[in-house]
C-alpha cells in the first residue's frame, strides 16, 4: 500500500515487484493521473485505488467500519494486512527547506506523522517513510523505539544523495529490510543511518559508493 501516493512515481516502481498495489491519495484528480502513468508503463491493472484521507483510511481499516462503501474502499475489506506500506506524504512545498529540522509532529501538512505510523504499524508488516533531508534522526529513533516494536520493525536510516547534493532521507522499518543477522538479534535499538550516493538515470549496485557511513544508535 502506498500512502499519499500522488501521480505514481513511487507507486509504478513497486508493481514491478508486487502483484497488487492500493494507492492512495486524498486528491481524486492524481489518481487519475496515477491510472494514466500506470497505463504508459503497463501496469495500471496492478493497482487498486482509494480516494480519502489516508488517516480514516487507516482507522477504518483497523474498525473495520466507516471507510465508506465505494468501489474504491471495498478492495480493502479483504486484506487484513499489508506486506508492505509506503508513506510518501507531502512536504508543505519548499519552505521546509530553510528550517534546521523537520519536525514530524508539526511541519506535516497532513497531520502529525507519528500518528500516520503508529496507525499503519497495525496494518502493515513492513513500513517504508520517504522524508525530508533535514528530517532530525533523533525523531526517527523516538518512532523506531518508542512507537515501533525493534523486534518486528528493526530501523535502517539511508540518507541519499543525488549529483552529490543530500535529496532526501528514505527510513525502513520491518524485517524485509533487516540483514538476516539482525532477525535473530534482539535489542532495544537497532537504529542503522547510512549514505548513498546515486548517480542519475543509470542506477546499479557498481554506482553506489563504496563509503557509506554507519551510525548506531544506543538507548
Amino acid at each position: 500500500m502506498i500512502i499519499c501516493s500522488g501521480c505514481g512515481g513511487n507507486a509504478i516502481g513497486l508493481a514491478s515487484v508486487f502483484p497488487l498495489v492500493v494507492v492512495n491519495d486524498i486528491d481524486p484528480v492524481k489518481l487519475q493521473m496515477l491510472r494514466n502513468n500506470g497505463s504508459v508503463y503497463n501496469v495500471s491493472s496492478k493497482f487498486e485505488y482509494v480516494a480519502a484521507d489516508a488517516y480514516l483510511v487507516l482507522k477504518g481499516m483497523l474498525s473495520y467500519r466507516d471507510i465508506g462503501d465505494s468501489v474504491s474502499t471495498q478492495v480493502l475489506r479483504n486484506i487484513a494486512r499489508f506486506d508492505v506500506a509506503l508513506l510518501a506524504p507531502p512536504w508543505g512545498g519548499l519552505e521546509y527547506s530553510a528550517e534546521e529540522y523537520f519536525d514530524l509532529h508539526t511541519m506535516m501538512p497532513c497531520g502529525d506523522f507519528y500518528d500516520l505510523v503508529d496507525l499503519t504499524k497495525d496494518v502493515a508488516d513492513n513500513i517504508i517513510c520517504i522524508l525530508p533531508r533535514n528530517t532530525a534522526k533523533k525523531q526517527i529513533e523516538e518512532i523506531s523505539l518508542d512507537l515501533l516494536d525493534s523486534a518486528k520493525y528493526p530501523c535502517v536510516v539511508e540518507d541519499v544523495y543525488l549529483w552529490k547534493k543530500f535529496k532526501m532521507t528514505i527510513v525502513y522499518f520491518g524485517l524485509l529490510f533487516a540483514d538476516p543477522p539482525k532477525r535473530r538479534r534482539k535489542r532495544r535499538s537497532n537504529l542503522i543511518t547510512k549514505s548513498t550516493q546515486l548517480d542519475a538515470y543509470e542506477i546499479s549496485n557498481e554506482e553506489i559508493s563504496r563509503e557509506k557511513t554507519h551510525i548506531r544508535f544506543s538507548v
